[in-house]
């Protein structure tokens, strides 16, 4: 068995799905270090595990394979400098930070159009779970967990979102979603040139989005504006159901 235990059981996910949860730590996996996996897994109770490889590390990704881990996404993360940002977009929005009494419409938004991330993708999650389970990541966004969320006001509703946050010079986008009334306006665009404008005024050098290789619309938004292709993983689960 390796020395370090490769894996730890993720106490928020265990809380909110009611079962335990748990994440292979290790980078580069193999049958000795995937079998330490699966006895940590049975001593602590925990139902499904998550594994994150490189997508230029296929060997690991064949051991997870031959081991019971079942791909559910792949990972691509886009960056760019914020030397030259690009000019408003053609958009009926304003945009504005969020507000308490904006919750409740953030929540329904995330909980309606998320559907390319990789709890949804994996049939052992229950689609009301993984979409209350954005719900509830966008809401903890607005208090401590983020930066900043910025909303997209059409007429008074609110027809998007965008949640931010700042690390060590990095503004990071790390959800964003538009209502289907809000869809085709250049919504999505908007709130992300307005997530440029203000990691710059932050003091940022650069920014960073994670998306799924799946979600290409996604990914047409964040090209346009000047993101490149910086990362790409992939996600493995094993249940133990």
């Amino acid at each position: 068995m390796p020395a370090e235990i490769p894996c730890e059981k993720l106490a928020w996910d265990t809380d909110f799905f009611g079962f335990g949860v748990g994440k292979v730590t290790a980078e580069r996996v193999d049958p000795e270090t995937l079998a330490a996996v699966d006895e940590f897994c049975h001593e602590h109770d925990i139902e499904v595990v998550f594994y994150l490889a490189d997508a230029d590390d296929m060997e690991s990704a064949h051991h997870a394979e031959d081991a019971g881990y079942r791909f559910v996404d792949d990972r691509i993360t886009l960056d760019r400098d914020l030397d030259e940002l690009p000019e408003s977009v053609d958009t009926p929005a304003t945009f504005r930070t969020a507000t308490d009494a904006d919750i409740p419409a953030l929540r329904k938004i995330a909980g309606d159009v998320f559907r390319y991330d990789r709890f949804h993708a994996d049939p052992g999650f229950d689609d009301e779970q993984a979409d209350e389970m954005r719900a509830t990541w966008t809401e903890n966004m607005c208090g401590d967990l983020g930066d900043r969320v910025i909303v997209a006001d059409i007429d008074g509703r609110v027809g998007g979102f965008i949640a931010l946050e700042l690390d060590d010079g990095v503004g990071k986008i790390v959800l964003t979603g538009v209502d289907e009334f809000a869809q085709g306006e250049n919504v999505g665009s908007g709130l992300t040139v307005a997530a440029l404008q203000w990691f710059r005024e932050e003091g940022c050098d650069s920014a960073a989005v994670v998306t799924q290789g799946r979600n290409i619309p996604a990914q047409r938004i964040y090209q346009k504006l000047g993101y490149r292709t910086a990362d790409s993983k992939l996600w493995f689960h094993k249940w133990f159901r």
